[in-house]
């Protein structure tokens, strides 16, 4: 727990792409990402941020169908284990399928940018954690920014201030990791 009381989480991060810059496609193949998250949960990880699609600059888009070919076998396998999992992705598509096998977080580097995705995670049962990238990832001008300045208070304002709110406050974590920008 931090001073102020509130938890701090330990996520594990297992990158189920063929180009992720930390580990090169090391866990691409089902039972890789399982194995892998089943260390990290072991090491002490209390939740594990599943991504299908690497988000750095030079990363070559996946379609929403092969994210969820990539996810779902390992979504399945790691929940009936009992882990907590949050799953990172921009499409809507995408998280409404991990939506329906039970995720509880979805983890946004556009900032929640598509209304489907806003109106989807609305009335959904988990956390959100977002992220402003400049330009889609794998684009040529894709360069990412961590939300923690005025970017980060506006789209949350945003978010909450309707009435009712697009999403709940308390649905809310912090990232306080940098982007890539290279």
């Amino acid at each position: 727990h931090t001073l102020d009381g509130t938890m701090v989480e330990v996520l594990g991060i297992v990158n189920v792409t063929r180009d992720s810059f930390s580990d090169g496609g090391r866990y691409l193949a089902p039972q890789a990402a399982i194995a892998h998250a089943r260390r990290l949960v072991q090491d002490g990880a209390d939740l594990i941020d599943l991504g299908a699609e690497a988000t750095h600059p030079r990363a070559e888009p996946v379609s929403a169908e092969e994210e969820i070919a990539r996810l779902v076998p390992v979504i399945e396998a790691l929940k009936r284990d009992g882990t907590r999992i949050s799953v990172d992705t921009y499409k809507p598509q995408v998280m409404r399928r991990v939506l329906e096998l039970g995720v509880e977080m979805i983890n946004d580097v556009t900032a929640l940018r598509d209304p489907e995705s806003v109106a989807l995670l609305r009335d959904a049962d988990v956390r959100v954690v977002i992220m402003h990238a400049r330009h889609a990832p794998g684009s040529p001008l894709a360069r990412a920014e961590v939300l923690d300045s005025e970017a980060a208070r506006r789209a949350l304002a945003w978010l909450t201030a309707a009435d009712p709110p697009y999403i709940s406050a308390r649905a809310f974590a912090e990232d306080p990791t940098y982007a890539i920008a290279s």
